[in-house]
């Protein structure tokens, strides 16, 4: 690639170490020959528009140290630029990438955990519900009486009851004394003696 050529824009000379060259704040460069002819130093020679001269020399600011170099000299270094920022970027890109694989495996930990505890939660409620359930049905269950009586109940309330005019009607359990005039009844009497005996037998309720 060609070298950048420095010349004066008014006489084209060449640049040389021996004649002093100047840039202007516009862009152009001139002589110090054509310096010297011009009438008025803070205008441009070429444009006519206000301008500062700055000299060509090896004390030129940095900045502006770029124009005056070979595009070459500037297309390698602007490939090195670019390599470092590539590199760093691939750096940031890879340490990126790997932190969002980390927080993708801590979510899918947390989603894991999480569904565990829904269905742990969903399991106690159920046997929340049931128990409540349960507690309710025993409330709502009513007093039966109990099935053999106690101490307390009364004479009438046993199994068997016998009635007390049953065992006044039965002259063998109750004998008479023998008189003249109950003579003639005695065949009658013991006749009677072979009957059953007459007990009313009651079964209490339960």
């Amino acid at each position: 690639m060609a070298e950048f050529i420095v010349n004066c824009n008014l006489c084209l000379l060449r640049y040389s170490p021996n004649v002093s060259f100047y840039v202007t704040t516009c862009g152009h460069m001139k002589c110090e020959p054509c310096t010297a002819k011009s009438d008025d130093k803070t205008k441009c020679a070429v444009c006519k528009s206000p301008a500062q001269l700055i000299p060509i020399n090896n004390n030129l600011n940095p900045e502006m140290l770029p124009f005056f170099r070979p595009l070459s000299y500037s297309v390698d270094q602007a490939k090195q630029i670019s390599k470092f920022q590539d590199q760093n970027k691939t750096i940031i890109i890879k340490n990126l990438k790997n932190k969002c694989k980390f927080v993708k495996g801590e979510m899918v930990k947390c989603y894991g955990a999480l569904h565990d505890l829904k269905r742990e939660n969903a399991s106690l409620h159920l046997q929340l519900q049931n128990m409540l359930k349960a507690a309710s049905g025993n409330k709502s269950v009513p007093n039966r009486p109990p099935i053999f009586p106690t101490s307390d109940c009364s004479a009438s309330s046993s199994i068997f009851s016998i009635q007390p005019n049953a065992l006044g009607s039965n002259p063998t359990l109750f004998p008479q004394s023998t008189t003249p005039w109950t003579n003639s009844s005695r065949i009658g009497t013991r006749m009677n003696a072979h009957r059953p005996f007459n007990v009313r037998i009651s079964i209490a309720e339960i």
